[in-house]
């Protein structure tokens, strides 16, 4: 082998090393704590989302024990992920690089861990909460109405606060959508039903 050879395969283990030392560089360790309050199934899987193919995988699980398992593993990004117990449907989040906490109730399904995560349940409970006081405005114009104390400036001021929070949590959600990511894919699986065609046509199409 002569010298220019080498110096080549110097070069290219070089950066072979320097290409590996990187990626392994993202690589970093997550857990998955889950308690199941009410009948624990056998086991749980933990799936992911991968956009580049549009499928789901799975990557861990394992067997509950008296109501509760920890699932630990390594990825390179963050992802979308679900988590199948044997119910109807798979609770999904956003599984980052950190440790996160999966309690699951007869009624509620609370969800700890990671900034990507939290930042998707704010814009959930934003959500909900403009379609509260959306409902709350409904039902107080149905009561005027039904014991005629509804005169026309309280008319005007309850339907007057009905469109504004609807025009928020149209906008809301299509801002949230629009901005893409893990977040933005979760909140248009979860919230696209609920708008209008004007906004509709603000959504891109998926590619």
């Amino acid at each position: 082998m002569n010298c220019r050879n080498i110096i080549s395969l110097i070069i290219s283990l070089g950066l072979c090393c320097f290409a590996s030392c990187s990626h392994d560089a993202n690589i970093s360790a997550y857990s998955v704590a889950i308690t199941i309050k009410s009948a624990a199934p056998d086991s749980v899987r933990l799936l992911v989302f991968e956009p580049d193919y549009h499928h789901l995988r799975v990557i861990n699980a394992g067997v509950m024990k008296n109501g509760k398992l920890l699932l630990n593993g390594q990825i390179g990004e963050n992802y979308i992920a679900f988590l199948d117990y044997g119910a109807k449907e798979m609770i999904p989040f956003i599984l980052e690089k950190c440790n996160t906490e999966i309690t699951i109730g007869k009624e509620k399904v609370t969800i700890w861990g990671g900034v990507e995560n939290h930042s998707y349940f704010a814009e959930c409970n934003k959500i909900y909460r403009l379609e509260k006081q959306m409902k709350a405005i409904e039902a107080s114009y149905a009561r005027q109405l039904a014991d005629s104390t509804l005169n026309a400036k309280s008319e005007k001021a309850l339907l007057a606060k009905h469109r504004a929070t609807y025009q928020a949590l149209q906008k809301t959600i299509t801002q949230n959508i629009c901005q893409g990511g893990n977040r933005g894919i979760l909140l248009k699986e979860k919230f696209i039903n609920r708008l209008d065609s004007i906004h509709l046509k603000k959504i891109p199409p998926t590619p």
